[in-house]
């Protein structure tokens, strides 16, 4: 007999919307090859503003490397109330890191008793979940890929990669992997997920310098100015983290050494071998640069943040990633990016 759960996408923004919608479209087309039954239930638990769009204009798919895919309401089931959510069979918490007490606190009030499997950045929101939920097992994941949301409704990836998560053996979280699957995006199932996350927030702290920068990444990363400061907010934070004895791995294959020397390389070298190993499009850019931009809290405090607090901890200094940290915090204070050149990006690392 086959499984169909119910799968609850809570915190419909970037990833959310954009991994919920990409169940929806996987499960319509099965439908419609086959004339089978829904393969399960997709319900989005976002904001009032956003149940209000998706109700009314659906949901927009876009992509670096595929045709747009648009979502009409009919297909949707939103809702800003986690008490009218039906109750869920998995639950895929994509809200924001410092969002995860809040949203922790809210899934306990309702008794559910069901996985959660937590597609966020940082490294910490495990922790919180499992200290809040005991009694549910949480299993750690990771996006590799970029998504930014260009306008309402509109989800938007603009890099590769595929998804990883911690191995489960629950049958609703192996009909979700297999339903991700289906609908075009690879997730693997790995026993060390902790050094993914690592990396994945080693990269991340390359939001500050964008934020900073105030344009797409790919722009960044074609400013070599911009490419040695990034290489050395790297290699202080894997200093620091490895020291703690996580061994950080980069989703794309190559060794974090290597990458932060491909870094250093001049851009006519650097600029075809970077297109050749990482898929990224014009219009990418952080989420930190759009929250910034959407009047938004930023995630800096879990990304530089956590590097300045595990420096502490392991009795090091974190002098670069604290001097970003500091400049991104005065942007957001300002509402506004300073929109630095990639020289003057250095100029804020050389301070460190």
């Amino acid at each position: 007999m086959q499984i169909r759960p119910h799968i609850l996408i809570f915190g419909a923004g970037a990833v959310g919307g954009y991994m919920g919608g990409r169940l929806i479209q996987g499960m319509h087309h099965a439908i419609r090859d086959d004339s089978a039954a829904p393969p399960a239930h997709i319900a989005l638990l976002g904001r009032a503003r956003m149940k209000t769009v998706l109700q009314s204009s659906g949901l927009r798919l876009t992509h670096y490397n595929a045709p747009p895919v648009q979502i009409p309401p009919s297909q949707i089931d939103v809702f800003d109330d986690i008490a009218a959510c039906p109750a869920p069979d998995v639950i895929c918490l994509c809200v924001k890191s410092q969002d995860t007490q809040l949203a922790a606190e809210q899934i306990k009030q309702t008794g559910w008793d069901v996985p959660i499997i937590s597609w966020q950045n940082g490294v910490g929101n495990v922790d919180v979940l499992r200290r809040v939920l005991p009694d549910s097992e949480v299993i750690p994941a990771m996006v590799p890929f970029n998504i930014t949301s260009p306008q309402p409704g509109q989800f938007h990836c603009g890099t590769g990669g595929a998804l990883h998560m911690g191995r489960s053996d629950h049958p609703h979280v192996k009909r979700f992997r297999a339903m991700m699957e289906a609908a075009g995006e690879p997730v693997m199932a790995v026993q060390d997920i902790e050094n993914y996350q690592w990396g994945k927030l080693v990269i991340n702290l390359n939001n500050a310098l964008n934020t900073l920068m105030g344009g797409s990444l790919r722009a960044g990363f074609m400013d070599r100015h911009y490419r040695h400061a990034l290489a050395l907010s790297w290699e202080e934070a894997l200093g620091i983290v490895t020291t703690s004895g996580a061994a950080p791995k980069f989703f794309n294959g190559m060794e974090p050494q290597k990458f932060m020397g491909l870094l250093r390389w001049p851009t006519f070298i650097f600029a075809p071998i970077f297109s050749r190993i990482i898929k990224m499009d014009a219009a990418a850019r952080s989420s930190m640069l759009d929250d910034l931009e959407a009047g938004k809290q930023s995630e800096i405090d879990f990304l530089q943040g956590a590097i300045i607090k595990l420096a502490a901890k392991n009795g090091q200094t974190a002098s670069i990633n604290e001097a970003l940290y500091g400049a991104v915090r005065a942007a957001f204070e300002a509402g506004e990016s300073p929109k630095l050149a990639g020289r003057e990006v250095w100029g804020v690392v050389e301070e460190g």
